[in-house]
């Protein structure tokens, strides 16, 4: 497995703008925490400490301190842009869950209202099929008393068909209902 290298720029820094006695040490260092799961702008930062100390730091200073505060200053206006753009990189990600999760908030209202709409309608139709089902038993019974077998075993298909279509409802509404209830849980969280 390869290990994660910090920013070449950075590191590039470190050792031309901190030339002395323990810089190669400190670089070492600053790449092993990196490996270790750093971010890179901690490292960054380490980078900018390790180069504004050393700048302070009296006897080691180079002789073109000019060069060195302007490397040092892009250095910090690299970090900086660095931080800024993963932050409105942030924001525009943020914002576009939040206009997602509205969309589907508004997506799941309109299904909800239609489910709502289909129990109604399964609410009004199994009553209503249930008793166009015990009359037509009724006249099935009357068929058979009457001596018409061919009227009877139309009106038994028929009412065969009313049960199947009562069994769907009751099967639909249970489906119905509870795709609701999950749909209410969902939007009250």
């Amino acid at each position: 497995m390869k290990a994660r290298q910090p920013p070449a720029f950075a590191t590039w820094l470190l050792k031309h703008l901190c030339s002395g006695q323990y810089s190669d040490a400190l670089a070492g260092d600053l790449v092993e925490e990196y490996q270790r799961g750093r971010s890179e702008s901690w490292y960054w930062r380490q980078v900018l400490v390790a180069i504004v100390g050393y700048k302070r730091g009296g006897k080691n200073m180079m002789a073109n301190s000019k060069w060195r505060n302007l490397v040092a200053l892009t250095a910090a206006a690299v970090l900086g842009g660095s931080l800024v753009s993963n932050w409105i990189q942030y924001r525009s990600l943020n914002q576009k869950n939040q206009e997602i999760t509205i969309e589907q908030r508004r997506a799941d209202n309109e299904e909800l209202k239609s489910i709502q709409s289909e129990l109604a309608y399964v609410n009004w139709a199994v009553p209503l099929l249930t008793q166009k089902l015990e009359g037509s038993e009724v006249r099935v019974r009357t068929a058979w008393v009457s001596s018409r077998p061919e009227t009877a075993n139309a009106l038994r298909n028929g009412a065969t068909f009313l049960e199947k279509q009562i069994e769907d409802q009751v099967n639909k509404k249970t489906v119905l209902e509870r795709r609701q209830k999950e749909l209410e849980s969902k939007l009250h969280s």
